[in-house]
């Protein structure tokens, strides 16, 4: 399995792109909500790949629903070996930590898979890190549900 992944906004040509995964053979996949059919059909056919569902928006407003609210909505008609990612790019408080260990704790309880934190540039510090004990905790612990999403290019040392 590759390393390599893509975030998949859309496909052109079903073939190639079936074809060019294949000889790939990622270990996830990111596809955008409105695809949410066809990440259901890359998941049931290839069990092996982290199959992640992106719902837009997903910025701080994510965080203005409560973990369930959230939950409830994002989940609704999503089969359960799906990702849900939780939020993008969205910098580093304890609010969003707080906000992802009660989402983590309700997707442990509903047995959802979750693509948590996902962030960008610079985030987090490495100091910052101590901050999130549970969060990672929970991560570690429950390796069947969580990802803990960083970007390619997020400056952290876990």
């Amino acid at each position: 399995m590759s390393k390599y992944g893509y975030n998949v906004l859309s496909i052109t040509d079903r073939t190639h792109f079936y074809a060019h995964t294949a000889k790939l053979q990622p270990t996830a996949m990111l596809f955008y909500s409105h695809m949410g059919g066809t990440a259901q059909e890359y998941a049931a056919e290839h069990p092996n790949c982290a199959v992640i569902l992106r719902t837009w928006p997903d910025g701080t407003e994510t965080l203005l629903k409560s973990p369930e609210q959230w939950l409830d909505n994002v989940s609704k008609d999503v089969p359960a070996n799906l990702y849900l990612y939780t939020c993008n790019e969205v910098g580093w408080s304890s609010s969003l930590i707080r906000w992802h260990i009660e989402v983590m704790k309700l997707a442990i309880q509903r047995k959802r898979r979750l693509c948590i934190l996902n962030m960008g540039v610079g985030q987090p510090l490495p100091e910052a890190w101590a901050d999130v004990r549970e969060l990672i905790e929970l991560a570690s612990k429950h390796r069947d549900l969580f990802i803990v999403g960083l970007h390619e290019y997020a400056g952290a040392v876990i």
